[in-house]
């Protein structure tokens, strides 16, 4: 890699649950523990839990996500976004099928 294939800042990777998406402002918020607001760039790529590639459009309010950005004076400005899957394991300890509903029990 030549000094010119470099990018200016370096990448950062922050994983968290998608709180907000908004197509049309080109942002998307994510938070684990700390709520952070990304920019979205036209060149950002979005790979689906699926492997799948996919848009902005796909993500929903809820989804695990890993956004690779870079920290621009405070804007985060997002380049790849990978969809994780999000799995919960337990035992069934009810299911109610009026509200479509099922209730793990976990230990611990």
């Amino acid at each position: 890699m030549t000094t010119a294939d470099k990018p200016d800042r370096p990448e950062e990777s922050y994983t968290g649950t998608v709180v907000s998406v908004d197509p049309q402002e080109h942002t998307l918020d994510a938070k684990e523990f700390v709520l952070r607001k990304f920019n979205v760039g036209a060149v950002c790529t979005y790979i689906m839990w699926d492997a799948q590639t996919g848009t902005i459009g796909d993500l929903r309010p809820g989804e695990k996500v890993t956004v690779s950005y870079q920290n621009s004076h405070g804007v985060l400005i997002a380049d790849h976004v990978v969809q994780r899957p999000m799995r919960l394991e337990g035992m069934v300890a009810a299911i109610d099928r009026e509200k479509h509903t099922l209730m793990l029990h976990r230990r611990g």
